[in-house]
């Protein structure tokens, strides 16, 4: 009777930790995927967005391949996959050469 006990106990002890094992090589895998995604065009867009809303504490404003931004607050504010850049601040956009989008509210 004793013998079962102990080896009830190390069989759910060897499956807790089979599947803290998998739980890990899971979280690994996405997280490496979601890198090596940052650097896709058409996706990095999507990935780098989540990134610039933590580092801007808000909506970050979205730059285009027209060297137009738009701001967070515009009617007109959209991430579709084709923002060339992120900013968190209007300075930052003009530094690098980017132009608020005549479309703003």
């Amino acid at each position: 009777m004793k013998q079962t006990k102990v080896d009830s106990k190390n069989t759910t002890f060897t499956h807790k930790l089979q599947s803290r094992k998998k739980l890990t090589w899971s979280i690994g895998i996405f997280l490496s995927l979601y890198m090596v995604s940052i650097f896709i065009p058409f996706v990095s867009a999507f990935t780098q967005y989540p990134l610039y809303v933590v580092k801007c504490m808000r909506l970050p404003i979205a730059a285009h391949a027209g060297r137009n931004y738009v701001l967070p607050d515009s009617d007109i504010y959209r991430i579709t996959g084709f923002e060339e850049m992120y900013f968190c601040s209007e300075d930052e956009a003009h530094k690098a050469g980017y132009h608020k989008s005549p479309l703003n509210d």
